[in-house]
């Protein structure tokens, strides 16, 4: 009940980290969040939400709304020394259950983007999370990536069609973990419902849904869009999984 909720969010290296702070904590202001001497200098997000530490002082859009339990963020601390691993501890209530507004796709545009947080208290394998979900069309965390498995095919940016194996709705790194704290970069899917709620459900829940693909994203993936970030990774697809077509062009 109350403010009871306590969570360790990990910076786990220099540079830039996708995390996300899905507690309603009683000041979610930048100076209470980070403060005002470091590591962390910068934090950006969707919809041009940026602010940057500037001698002392929070400066920038993000800075006047302050941290949003809802929203993921990259936020950053420097390279090498003393600073390549950091922890930000939070104190607020779950935000367990309740429905995101994600801004619904456009086709042949870059709207559908949305950095969200995960709202579940305990880590849960990808696999048993998504089941039976189908309003996103990929998923990315810091280090892990996702993708549906479109029942017509994924398509990569040169047309080629990728085919799931029968009963997969997942492509995703092995042992993937969907998990609080870590932020998300994820497509809403065309023609789904953009009203989003993550599944209660719990490891034990697990179904044969889920395609382990050992890939890796590449390091600068936070300046890549999603289609190119796609092709990378289809690009590391196994030629046995899923089988790969390209389709015939008509003479």
């Amino acid at each position: 009940e109350g403010w009871a909720i306590e969570l360790d969010v990990q910076l786990e290296h220099g540079g830039n980290n996708l995390v996300s702070f899905p507690l309603q904590v009683e000041n979610n202001s930048l100076d209470n969040i980070f403060g005002t001497e470091g590591p962390v200098y910068k934090v950006t997000s969707d919809r041009g939400i940026a602010a940057q530490l500037v001698n002392g002082q929070w400066v920038g859009s993000g800075a006047d709304s302050g941290i949003d339990p809802y929203k993921a963020y990259w936020v950053t601390i420097p390279e090498g020394g003393s600073s390549q691993a950091h922890t930000i501890s939070i104190v607020g209530s779950s935000i367990e259950g309740d429905t995101y507004e994600l801004h619904p796709e456009v086709p042949n545009s870059s709207q559908g983007i949305n950095f969200i947080s995960y709202d579940g208290l305990e880590p849960v394998q990808a696999g048993c999370l998504l089941q039976g979900v189908n309003q996103l069309d990929f998923i990315i965390g810091d280090g892990s990536a996702i993708i549906w498995c479109d029942p017509e095919g994924i398509t990569n940016s040169e047309g080629g069609l990728f085919y799931c194996p029968e009963g997969v709705e997942w492509l995703g790194n092995t042992n993937s973990l969907i998990k609080p704290g870590t932020g998300y970069i994820v497509k809403h899917r065309h023609q789904t419902s953009n009203l989003f709620q993550w599944p209660q459900v719990s490891n034990a829940d697990c179904a044969g849904t889920y395609s382990d693909v050992n890939w890796t994203l590449p390091e600068n993936h936070h300046n890549m869009n999603l289609m190119a970030i796609k092709d990378y990774l289809l690009s590391q697809v196994p030629s046995t999984l899923p089988q790969r077509r390209t389709p015939r062009r008509r003479r």
